[in-house]
């Protein structure tokens, strides 16, 4: 990080605004800023599958289908007579909506390759569970118990079943929280449980290839005992690689504005410049100051954040 007290100001651009500089700027300070509604999949780095529930829900008081917001069609619907109900009422963060899963509610997204992975993955759900006791099942591709399956487990940690292979995190989780619960796996296919957006319990080594034909259920398991999920799920989001560094603070940073969770450390805003004659956009960290030299700048795609040009 550059020290902001080396620069002097040039010119405040505020949002919904450009100003071609007079003269080439040394830096630019990015300041406060929040999520946007218009949040894109190309800037949540291209997931397979994306489910929030404030877009793509039909029907309220029985949600009859869940669209797919990542553009790949993986569209969840209604089990039949196993309906759960669109929740803009309970303790909700942020005033959103979130789909309420309970007395053996369930979704089914139609088999596809999207979500077999066969071997690098990330995933991320926001969750809250209104009781705890025995385990429930958050998402599943498990109908002969040996593909995968996310879910709380009795003793209140979260678990990736995954054929034996079963990473956990050593937290546990209590009823009526919001929940951040991820999954990932490196190409060198060590499977690493997260909570709230921090790597929590031991990594596992499983080579599991994933790919099956079974269709994917959210908020029950779909073998034997079905265990269901009681709780609520606000969002989803898949893909079918293991993000950077970069890429998953943003995820955690869009997770946590948008439902403004907690103290956000992973803040970026993508700006639009001139920068050695061509126009780019960058995505920059806010609360820094950025060597960068750009002779124009456009405030209006910057989610309400405060751009300032600076001289040293």
């Amino acid at each position: 990080m550059i020290e902001l007290e080396r620069y002097s100001k040039a010119v405040a651009i505020t949002p919904n605004d450009s100003v071609d500089l007079a003269t080439r700027a040394d830096a630019i300070y990015v300041g406060s800023g929040n999520w946007t509604e218009d949040t894109t999949a190309a800037q949540l780095s291209d997931p397979v599958f994306w489910l929030r529930a404030d877009k793509g829900v039909i029907g309220t008081s029985s949600v009859s289908a869940w669209a797919d917001q990542s553009g790949n069609g993986n569209d969840a619907a209604n089990v039949a007579l196993q309906n759960p109900v669109l929740s803009t009422s309970e303790t909700l963060i942020n005033n959103q909506a979130a789909v309420d899963f309970q007395s053996g509610d369930a979704m089914k997204v139609d088999d596809n390759n999207d979500h077999d992975f066969d071997g690098a993955f990330e995933i991320m759900v926001l969750v809250k569970f209104d009781s705890l006791g025995t385990y429930q099942a958050i998402i599943s591709k498990d109908s002969d118990d040996s593909i995968w399956n996310l879910k709380k487990d009795n003793d209140q940690t979260i678990i990736f079943k995954a054929n034996g292979a079963d990473p956990a995190t050593t937290s546990t989780v209590s009823a009526d929280t919001w929940y951040l619960v991820g999954v990932s796996r490196t190409a060198l296919n060590s499977i690493q449980m997260y909570l709230d957006g921090v790597a929590d319990g031991s990594p596992v080594s499983n080579s599991t290839d994933f790919t099956t034909s079974d269709d994917m259920y959210i908020g029950k398991r779909n073998a034997g005992t079905e265990r269901h999920l009681d709780g609520q799920i606000a969002e989803i989001i898949m893909w079918d690689k293991k993000l950077n560094t970069d890429q998953y603070a943003y995820a955690t940073w869009y997770m946590d504005n948008r439902y403004l969770r907690g103290d956000v450390e992973h803040n970026f805003v993508d700006v639009k410049m001139t920068l050695d004659g061509d126009v780019v956009v960058q995505r920059l960290k806010r609360g820094e100051v950025h060597k960068l030299a750009p002779t124009r700048i456009w405030a209006a795609d910057t989610n309400g954040a405060d751009i300032i040009a600076l001289n040293e």
